[in-house]
């Protein structure tokens, strides 16, 4: 159990220095290079500090390390979604303008191909309801987004996709 409790703790103490240092200078872009170097001195000091409490048990440090490294690599994939996710960003749009023209969002994004096929995906995935043309949130489709966009202020954030 102390193994867990590490690596819950260690990971814990990165995501403040994460959402601390992302408020304190917030920027539009997912600074990966930061985050990396953030991880990995989360990771030494976890190490140091496993080391010490185990008393240098290898096997230990070992095992809290790859956990740590399992949950950081979530939240890499957590983090990269919530910043460049065209579904999240369009979820958004429609919380913003509850009922937008399709043609209209897919003017926005004449660019991807896999736009109208995202729609049809998220339709079915039941977080949003097309109909004559429009697009609109259903009520799932509104929580999800909700909470979306608290994670993202909660790391200083902007959504684009």
């Amino acid at each position: 159990m102390n193994i867990v409790i590490e690596s819950v703790f260690g990971f814990v103490l990165f995501l403040i220095v994460h959402v601390f240092l992302w408020r304190k200078k917030p920027s539009n872009e997912p600074r990966i290079i930061l985050l990396s170097i953030v991880m990995f001195s989360t990771l030494l000091g976890l190490g140091l500090f496993s080391s010490n409490r185990s008393d240098g048990n290898i096997n230990h440090i070992f095992t809290v390390l790859c956990f740590e490294i399992f949950l950081f690599t979530l939240y890499a994939y957590f983090y990269s979604g919530i910043c460049r996710s065209v579904s999240i960003t369009l979820l958004t749009q429609l919380m913003k303008s509850p009922t937008l023209n399709i043609e209209s969002l897919t003017q926005e994004y004449a660019r991807s191909s896999r736009f109208e096929d995202r729609l049809v995906v998220m339709e079915q995935m039941g977080v949003l309801k097309i109909s004559n043309g429009n697009a609109q949130l259903t009520q799932q489709g509104n929580i999800i987004t909700r909470v979306i966009l608290f994670i993202s202020w909660m790391i200083s954030g902007k959504l684009e996709g």
